[in-house]
């Protein structure tokens, strides 16, 4: 009977010292983000412009095209095809790369492992430098990672009505550069009007904000327009 009692014990300490460390660790990593958006919201504390584009320069302070790095994180049906598709023509004729970014189901935000790669590869793959990377991905901070030179991020935004009316019917008929390709909602009539009618989640006003993580990355508080009209003004003015 003791020795049971005693075994139930130990067993009771040692949940209870894993739970804490769980919760330790937990509190850790929010005390960290917390941190990290706290000193974002002063002026100064992200790079402009400016400072990104001078950290490719060499002692002079000059730019260093041969090892320049453009992030495109393209938000969906916001006209990137098309932009895109100039770097593509005009790649060969002036000496730079562009490579296309896919991420797993086309998610924008990536796993911690996943974004230690992405910066390793990105900063260390010199073959393809310079070079315009481009795909469906959430801004992610590089100097988070010990990066000293960071890449440059552009992108387009669209008014949210105009950008949910185009993805509605995309995803029912496709586009001219996969005419052939089966889209989920393919064969799918129903108007928007239908669908606003019906309020079917297709229309549902939770798709107006999908811009908003593209910018404010992938911080946990990622919802919050106010930290991507930081990064906003911080890092792509």
């Amino acid at each position: 009977m003791t020795s049971s009692r005693f075994k139930s014990s130990r067993v009771a300490v040692l949940l209870l010292g894993g739970v804490s460390v769980v919760v330790t660790l937990m509190y850790l990593h929010l005390a960290s983000e917390v941190a990290q958006l706290h000193t974002s919201m002063y002026p100064g504390s992200a790079m402009s412009y400016q400072q990104q584009v001078g950290q490719f320069g060499g002692a002079g302070g000059a730019l260093d095209l041969n090892s320049l790095v453009v992030i495109y994180n393209r938000v969906p049906k916001t006209g990137s095809t098309s932009f895109i598709g100039l770097a593509y023509d005009l790649c060969a004729r002036n000496k730079f790369n562009v490579i296309h970014l896919n991420t797993t189901k086309n998610t924008p935000t990536l796993s911690l492992t996943d974004q230690m790669r992405f910066v390793y590869n990105v900063s260390n793959w010199l073959e393809k430098k310079p070079g315009i990377y481009h795909g469906h991905l959430a801004y992610l901070d590089f100097s988070r990672f010990g990066v000293s030179r960071q890449p440059i991020y552009i992108n387009l935004i669209r008014k949210p009505l105009d950008r949910l009316v185009s993805y509605y019917y995309f995803v029912r008929y496709g586009d001219d550069l996969r005419p052939n390709h089966i889209r989920r909602r393919m064969g799918d009539k129903m108007t928007l009007d239908e669908c606003v009618v019906m309020e079917h989640p297709d229309c549902s006003t939770t798709h107006l904000w999908i811009q908003v993580p593209f910018f404010c990355g992938h911080h946990a508080e990622c919802w919050s327009v106010l930290t991507a009209k930081l990064l906003i003004n911080n890092l792509l003015t």
